[in-house]
């Protein structure tokens, strides 16, 4: 006779955390960067982590138009207020261009980048864009992230009381479809 033996095993597959400042995302996340009336720059650290036995394969980051693909600048919206860069220690100066792609993560090991939104003075516009992720994780091997970036049209002390250092959560999940409309991510504020 036959005799079937089921073996269970660990999956093996590519698997892709995505954190952004330590809070774990998950696809149509939305990332909030807010600017301060003073000019400083709003930061995010973004961390691509695999979690997964077998190795990661990222094969590219970058910032995308409406249609979802990738600006002619990856790493950079179209007006330059918002970049995306390679974090070096502790370096929050120098904004180096991500240029190690594909890049292959080991289990458990991390690539970090920096995400910035610095208007310039008056700026009102509104960024509403999103970061892709394209690996070889098993699941989602294309992982678009929502960022929104707005302006502080409120006074410093306002708007410090706004700002997600103050306790106010910089992620929101946007995957309810009544509430993924730009008015819906507009009006969803930080705290």
């Amino acid at each position: 006779g036959t005799k079937t033996v089921v073996v269970e095993t660990v999956d093996l597959d590519p698997v892709l955390i995505l954190s952004a400042d330590g809070e774990r995302l998950s696809a149509q996340d939305t990332v909030r960067l807010s600017a301060l009336p003073d000019g400083d720059p709003s930061t995010r650290i973004l961390t691509l982590t695999s979690a997964g036995i077998a190795p990661l394969t990222v094969q590219s980051v970058c910032l995308t138009n409406d249609q979802g693909e990738c600006f002619s600048d990856p790493f950079s919206d179209e007006g330059g207020r918002l970049q995306l860069c390679t974090v070096q220690g502790n370096d929050q100066e120098n904004c180096d261009t991500p240029s190690d792609f594909p890049l292959s993560l080991l289990e458990m090991e991390q690539r970090s980048f920096r995400l910035i939104y610095q208007p310039e003075m008056g700026d009102l516009d509104v960024i509403a864009t999103r970061l892709l992720v394209e690996s070889d994780a098993n699941e989602q091997p294309r992982l678009f992230i929502n960022i929104l970036a707005t302006p502080c049209t409120l006074t410093q002390a306002e708007c410090e009381g706004h700002s997600p250092t103050s306790g106010g959560s910089m992620v929101n999940d946007m995957s309810d479809p009544s509430e993924s409309s730009a008015g819906g991510m507009e009006q969803g504020g930080i705290g």
